[in-house]
C-alpha cells in the first residue's frame, strides 16, 4: 500500500493504522510515485487531494495512464468534499475518497472495499 500525503500528522495517523496489517510506504509528495509504482507495485494507494507540485487529481490522471498503475484503485483523502470534487474522483479515475478528519473504522471499510473489489 502507498500513501501520498502531505501533512505530517495525518501521515503519520495513517502509517500507524495501517502498518499492523499491511505492507505500507508513506510519502510527502507524488514526485517519487513513477518509480514507487515500478518497484512496489502497491495492492492500493491513498492520495492526498493538495500536494506540492502535482495535486493528487493530476497525479492520479498519471497513475491511471501508467502501465504499473492503471489497475491499482485509488482512495483520496481530502479536507473538504464538494460536488464538484466527487465529480472529479469519478473523472479521474478515483475508487473512492474520505474527508479529514475521519475515523479509523471509516478508513479500515475503504480499504478493505477497495481491496476486495
Amino acid at each position: 500500500m502507498l500513501v501520498v500525503e502531505e501533512d505530517p500528522v495525518v501521515r503519520h495517523k495513517v502509517m500507524a493504522l495501517l502498518k499492523d496489517r499491511f505492507d505500507v510506504i508513506a510519502v510527502s509528495s507524488g514526485v517519487q510515485l513513477p518509480e514507487l509504482l515500478k518497484t512496489h507495485k502497491p495492492a492500493l494507494i491513498i492520495l492526498d487531494v493538495i500536494l506540492p507540485w502535482l495535486d493528487g487529481f493530476e497525479l492520479c490522471r498519471i497513475i491511471k495512464t501508467d502501465v504499473f498503475g492503471w489497475r491499482i484503485p485509488v482512495l483520496f483523502l481530502t479536507e473538504c468534499i464538494e460536488r464538484e470534487d466527487e465529480l472529479t474522483v469519478k473523472e479521474v479515475g478515483g475508487n473512492g475518497y474520505l474527508t479529514k478528519p475521519f475515523f479509523p473504522k471509516d478508513l479500515f471499510r475503504e480499504v478493505h472495499r477497495l481491496l476486495a473489489a
